[in-house]
């Protein structure tokens, strides 16, 4: 019976190296996707958050319906915390527009499920490059401003 716990051990082990392993590579730019594609976009945008990079990040927005850095960031609401793993799980293209599928896991423990969760990014060409248009865990877009009421005489 201690065998069997042993071997499982290991298992668990292994398979949260190899995690780690493939979570560096994706978002620390080693097996970089290529920067004029949509994945590739994406893949700085999530490298940008994580290194704390908000105006890189901010770069990769389609100007359209992009509201202040500022805003940017008070809207990430970013709070430091890193994603175990992140991995690219579709992408699909058409014309000028491309969604991205990518799948961010944590796990909770050693005796505990990981806990995964999809996201997808929209993105469209402008001037021949690929940004975020909305969508994702970061909510690139901006609140709605609040309306006055109008003033009375």
């Amino acid at each position: 019976m201690a065998k069997f716990w042993l071997a499982g051990a290991g298992i668990v082990a292994l398979a949260l190296l190899g995690a780690a392993v493939a979570i560096a590579l994706w978002t620390r730019g080693e097996g970089q996707l290529p920067a004029d594609s949509p994945e590739g976009v994406v893949q700085r945008f999530l490298q940008a958050i994580y290194g704390r990079q908000f105006r890189e990040a901010y770069s990769y927005l389609h100007s359209e319906g992009r509201c202040s850095y500022e805003t940017f960031v008070s809207v990430l609401g970013y709070e430091g915390e890193r994603e175990e793993s992140v991995a690219l799980e579709a992408v699909e293209l058409t014309d000028d527009r491309a969604l991205v599928t990518v799948r961010f896991s944590q796990g909770l423990g050693p005796c505990l499920q990981e806990h995964s969760y999809r996201a997808t990014f929209q993105l469209r060409r402008e001037a021949g490059q690929w940004r975020i248009t909305g969508s994702g865990p970061y909510r690139p877009w901006c609140p709605p401003e609040p309306s006055l009421p109008a003033p009375t005489s």
